[in-house]
C-alpha cells in the first residue's frame, strides 16, 4: 500500500474513532444536545437528556423543526433566536424559554455553533435546564423586593417616628416656650389686676401672691412671701380673725365669698377690703390649700359714708322742708278758711240777701280765695311728688269714663272764653289703659284749662285719641299763642310762665311741672309741638291694658248741698283757737237753730266739756295751744265713755298728716278752707240725711 493511500486509510480510522468518541460524549452528555441542519432547521441529532427533558421520542423528533414540534412559545422567539445566532455567528448563554410536550414551559441558557459533521455543515445546540434556578432568582427577588419594601416600609416609618419625634419635640419646646409665656403672662396679669391673690397650704403658709398682696405685707418682692403666715405680715391684729376664716374654708370644703372686712396697713392705717376665699384644690379633687382675693373699698367705704351722710342731710332737708310746706299750708289755710267761709255765709244767708254789687264782690272774694287755695294744692301736691310721698292706684281703665268726668268742665270753660271745643276723642271706643283714673283726670283738666287760658279770641280746642305700638295718645289742642323754641326749653320747669309772667292770665307755672311728673309716674310719656301764633299740641301716651278693663262708674255730677234744718236736736262741740275761724263756724250753727254749738279755745276746756254735756258730734282743731286736738282725741276715747264721732278740722292740709290723722282714729279730716257743704254731709252722717235744714 502507497503511502498515499496509507495516510488515507489511517485518516478514516482516525476520524471513526473521533466519530466514536463524540457519539459516546453526545449520548452521555448530562446537558441537552441537539443537532440540526443548518438550512431548514430540522432535527439531525438529539441526545437522551434532550428527549428526557422535553417528553418526546427520538422518532418523533428526527427530521422536524422545532416549530413543528410546538416547543417555541411563539414565533418572535425563534426570530430574535435566529437573528442573534447570525449576528454574531454563535451563540453563548441565550436564555429562552421552550415548551415541553406536555405543555410546560421550561427556562433554558443555550448555546449554538456551527459544526461540520456527518459529511456536512451542521448547527450544534447545548441546553442548560435553569429552570429552577430562575425560579430561585425570582423566589430570591421576590425575598429580596419584600426584604426591600419591608426595609423601605421599615425606614420610611422609622422615618415617620423620627418625623414624629422631632415634631413631638418641637411641640413639646413649643409648649414650653408657650407655658413660659403664659405664666410669664399670669404672673404680668395677676401684678397688674387690680386685686390682692393669694394662695395657701393648709397649714395656711403662703405659697404665693400677687405683687399688690406682698406690697400690702410690707414686702417688695411676692418670692420674699413663700413659707409665711399671717402673723409675719403688716396685719398681725387680724391675723387670728384670718386664721379662723381660712380654717372655715378649708374644712367646710366652702367657698366664703364677698364678705367685708378691716386690715391693718404696715403704716399702721385701717383700710376696708372686700374679701372672697374658696378651696384650693388638686387634680384628684382633694383640698390641699386655700385661693383668695381681696380689693381694697376703703374709698368705696368713705363714698358710702359721706353718701349716708348727704342722705341723712337731704332727709333732713326733705322733712324740714315739708314742716315748712305745712306750716306754710296752715298759716295761709286758717285765714283762707274765714276768708271763703264768711264769703259762703254772705252768698247763702237767707235772713240778708245781698244786693247785686255785694254779690259780684262776695263772688270776687271767693274766686280769689278759690285761685289762692289751687295755688298752695299746687305747691303741696309738687312737694308730694318730689318727696315721692305721691300714692298711685294703677288699674285698667275706661279712656271714656275720664273723658265724661273731665269733658263738661272743660267744656264750661271754653264756653265761658267764648271758644270753640271739638270733641273727635268720643267717635270711638277705646281700649283700655293702665293709668290711675283720678291722676289722668288731673292730668287732662290742666292740658284742657291750660289750652283754654292761652287761647285767642274765637279760638278752638280740640280732645282726640289714636293707638300706636300697644299706646294710647290723647291729645289736647289749641289755637293759641303757640311757644317759642326758646320757651320750648323751660316749659316744663317749676314756676316757668314763659311769656306770661305780667299777663292777666292766672296761674303759678307748676301746672305742666305736676302734669309731666304724673305722667310719668304712671309709666306714660308727654310730648309737646308748637309753632308760635298757630297754638300747640300736647300729648300724653300711655300703655294699653292686656285684659278686659274694669268698668268704673262714672260719678254722678254732684248736687249742691243745701243748708238744711236738723229733724234731731243734737250737740257739737268745736275746739278752734282762732277767733275768726270760731265766728265763722258760729255763723254756719245759726243757721241751724235745733243744733246746739258749744266752743272753747283750748283742748284743756273741750275736755271738761266732754265730761259734763256729752256732745254727740266734735270738731277739733290740730294745732291747739297745750294738748293738741290728736292729744285730746285719744283722751276722750280712752278717758270718758263718750260716743260722740269726732273729725278734724284743721289746716294741717300735707297729705301724710291727714293720712296719720285718719289713722289715729278722726272719723273724717276737713283740711281748711273747707267747703260748707263737706260740713253738712258729715253732719248728716250723723244726725241723718234730713237733720240739716235751714231755720
Amino acid at each position: 500500500m502507497d503511502e498515499p493511500s496509507r495516510i488515507i486509510t489511517a485518516l478514516k480510522q482516525d476520524l471513526g474513532a473521533c466519530e466514536d468518541r463524540f457519539a459516546k460524549v453526545f449520548d452521555a452528555s448530562p446537558s441537552m444536545i441537539a443537532i440540526s441542519t443548518v438550512d431548514n432547521g430540522h432535527h439531525y441529532a438529539v441526545n437522551d437528556i434532550w428527549l428526557k427533558t422535553m417528553g418526546y421520542q427520538r422518532e418523533d423528533v428526527i427530521g422536524k423543526t422545532a416549530s413543528e414540534l410546538g416547543v417555541w412559545l411563539n414565533p418572535q422567539d425563534r426570530e430574535r433566536y435566529i437573528s442573534a445566532f447570525q449576528a454574531k455567528g454563535q451563540l453563548r448563554n441565550y436564555e429562552q424559554q421552550l415548551r415541553t410536550r406536555s405543555g410546560e414551559v421550561r427556562t433554558f441558557s443555550t448555546s449554538c455553533d456551527e459544526i461540520f459533521y456527518d459529511g456536512a455543515p451542521r448547527l450544534l445546540l447545548v441546553f442548560h435546564d435553569i429552570t429552577e434556578r430562575k425560579d430561585s432568582e425570582v423566589a430570591l427577588r421576590r425575598v429580596n423586593e419584600d426584604l426591600e419594601r419591608q426595609v423601605a416600609d421599615r425606614t420610611q416609618a422609622l422615618q415617620h417616628q423620627i418625623e414624629a419625634t422631632e415634631q413631638a419635640k418641637a411641640e413639646l419646646e413649643d409648649s414650653e416656650l408657650r407655658l413660659m409665656e403664659a405664666n410669664r403672662m399670669l404672673g404680668v396679669v395677676l401684678d397688674t389686676i387690680p386685686v390682692r391673690v393669694f394662695w395657701k397650704d393648709k397649714d395656711l403658709k403662703l405659697l404665693g401672691c400677687n405683687r399688690l398682696y406682698a406690697m400690702d405685707a410690707g414686702f417688695q418682692n411676692p418670692r420674699q412671701m413663700i413659707g409665711k403666715s399671717d402673723f409675719e405680715m403688716g396685719w398681725r391684729d387680724q391675723a387670728e380673725l384670718y386664721r379662723a376664716d381660712d380654717l372655715a374654708v378649708i374644712n367646710s370644703k366652702q367657698p366664703k365669698l364677698g364678705y367685708e372686712e378691716p386690715q391693718t396697713t404696715p403704716g399702721g392705717n385701717e383700710v376696708w377690703l372686700r374679701t372672697s376665699k374658696s378651696p384650693l384644690r388638686n387634680l384628684e379633687g382633694e383640698v390641699i390649700g386655700l385661693l383668695g382675693m381681696y380689693e381694697d373699698i376703703t374709698v368705696r367705704k368713705k363714698s358710702e359714708k359721706e353718701l349716708e351722710r348727704a342722705k341723712l342731710e337731704a332727709e333732713r332737708a326733705n322733712q324740714a322742708k315739708s314742716q315748712f310746706l305745712s306750716s306754710m299750708s296752715h298759716e295761709l289755710r286758717t285765714p283762707l278758711n274765714a276768708i271763703l267761709g264768711f264769703a259762703q255765709l254772705l252768698e247763702h244767708d237767707p235772713g240778708h240777701p245781698l244786693l247785686d254789687a255785694q254779690k259780684e264782690s262776695v263772688e270776687h272774694i271767693k274766686t280769689g280765695g278759690g285761685h289762692l287755695l289751687h295755688l298752695i294744692n299746687e305747691i303741696l301736691e309738687l312737694a308730694k311728688i318730689e318727696s315721692g310721698h305721691l300714692e298711685l292706684d294703677i288699674e285698667s281703665t275706661k279712656p271714656a269714663d275720664v273723658f265724661y268726668e273731665t269733658i263738661p268742665m272743660a267744656q264750661a270753660l271754653a264756653e265761658k272764653a267764648n271758644l270753640t271745643f271739638h270733641i273727635p276723642a268720643l267717635d270711638n271706643e277705646w281700649p283700655n289703659i293702665l293709668v290711675d283714673a283720678m291722676r289722668l283726670k288731673q292730668v287732662l283738666l290742666n292740658l284742657l284749662s291750660n289750652a283754654v287760658k292761652y287761647n285767642v279770641e274765637g279760638g278752638e280746642v280740640t280732645l282726640s285719641c289714636d293707638i300706636e305700638d300697644g299706646y294710647l295718645s290723647i291729645h289736647v289742642s289749641d289755637t293759641g299763642y303757640g311757644i317759642s323754641p326758646e320757651g320750648m326749653t323751660e316749659l316744663f320747669h317749676p314756676f316757668s310762665r314763659l311769656d306770661h309772667q305780667n299777663s292777666e292770665i292766672e296761674g303759678a307755672g307748676i301746672g305742666l311741672t305736676i302734669t309731666k311728673e304724673l305722667v310719668e309716674l304712671m309709666g306714660g310719656e308727654i310730648n309737646v309741638k308748637s309753632a308760635v301764633g298757630e297754638g300747640s299740641t300736647f300729648s300724653v301716651k300711655f300703655p294699653l291694658a292686656n285684659g278686659a278693663g274694669i268698668d268704673r262708674v262714672a260719678p254722678a255730677v254732684a248736687e249742691l248741698q243745701r243748708l238744711e234744718d236738723v229733724q234731731h236736736v243734737g250737740t257739737v262741740l268745736y275746739v278752734e283757737d282762732n277767733e275768726a275761724n270760731l265766728l265763722l263756724m258760729e255763723g254756719i250753727f245759726e243757721q241751724f237753730p235745733n243744733l246746739k254749738l258749744i266752743t272753747a279755745k283750748n283742748a284743756e276746756h273741750g275736755m271738761d266739756i266732754v265730761k259734763t254735756v256729752h256732745p254727740d258730734f266734735i270738731m277739733l282743731d290740730i294745732a291747739l295751744p297745750g294738748m293738741s286736738g290728736s292729744e285730746m282725741l285719744k283722751a276722750v276715747r280712752t278717758e270718758t265713755d263718750s260716743k260722740a264721732s269726732i273729725i278734724a278740722v284743721s289746716a294741717h292740709a300735707m297729705p301724710h298728716l291727714v293720712e296719720e290723722g285718719l289713722k289715729a282714729g278722726f272719723d273724717a279730716y276737713l283740711t281748711k278752707p273747707f267747703d260748707i257743704a263737706q260740713l253738712v254731709a258729715e253732719l248728716e252722717r250723723v244726725f241723718g240725711e234730713q237733720a240739716v235744714v235751714q231755720g
